[in-house]
């Protein structure tokens, strides 16, 4: 079938005047970010502790640094990614054998949540709400020999944007991740009863940082 060109015009038409604004509201920036990283949940009692590993979740406090971007479609609705990595020490420990050196462990994370943004006015400042999945690896010394466990992790945050000058704003918030955390005994210990680490993890993540972009 062939169209007119009258008909071809009667199609494009709508789309470019749909399409126009809907460009026009996209807007996306990105930046550094620097924040601390601290888990508040619980390790249940284990039959077995390798002096390596954290006593506790919140051993594996520390500073984190990554970036972050967002995407708005339109004045309420976007989505970020974020990524962060938090070092930390876990001190030396008395043994009968004696003293264990302290071991370094690494937390990398990586999330996707979508937004919703609450101010009136975007082009000066947002605040929003944020929800959506992650994931969270344990690597570094402490967990090198447990195949640096992966877990999917839920998330809930809020944060803000403030304008700056031109096109830079700065940025802060706070995300939560929830998860459960299960690390199996190693072979030469799977006769003793349970896991190595295993508990129910709320990993509070605070952030700020600077972002460029937008409109």
């Amino acid at each position: 079938m062939v169209m007119s060109g009258r008909s071809v015009l009667m199609v494009v038409a709508p789309v470019v005047v749909v399409a126009a604004p809907l460009r026009a509201q996209l807007t996306f920036d990105a930046g550094p970010t620097l924040g601390y990283y601290r888990p508040t949940g619980h390790f249940e009692a284990a039959s077995v502790h390798l002096t390596s590993l954290p006593l506790r979740p919140a051993d594996l406090s520390g500073p984190a640094w990554g970036g972050e971007a967002r995407l708005w479609l339109d004045r309420r609705i976007g989505v970020q990614l974020q990524a962060a990595t938090a070092s930390s020490t876990i001190g030396e420990v008395l043994t009968p054998g004696g003293v264990s050196p302290p071991t370094r462990a690494r937390v990398l994370t990586v999330t996707v949540q979508g937004l919703w943004n609450l101010s009136p006015a975007p082009e000066r400042y947002r605040f929003w709400l944020g929800a959506g999945t992650g994931l969270v690896r344990h690597g570094g010394d402490a967990y090198a020999d447990h195949g640096s466990p992966i877990d999917v992790a839920g998330v809930l945050g809020v944060g803000a944007a403030a304008h700056v000058v031109s096109r830079l704003r700065v940025t802060g918030g706070v995300s939560a991740l929830l998860y459960t955390f299960d690390l199996e005994m190693p072979p030469d210990l799977r006769s003793n009863p349970g896991s190595l680490q295993r508990g129910f993890q709320r990993d509070v993540q605070l952030h700020f940082g600077l972002s460029w972009g937008g409109p």
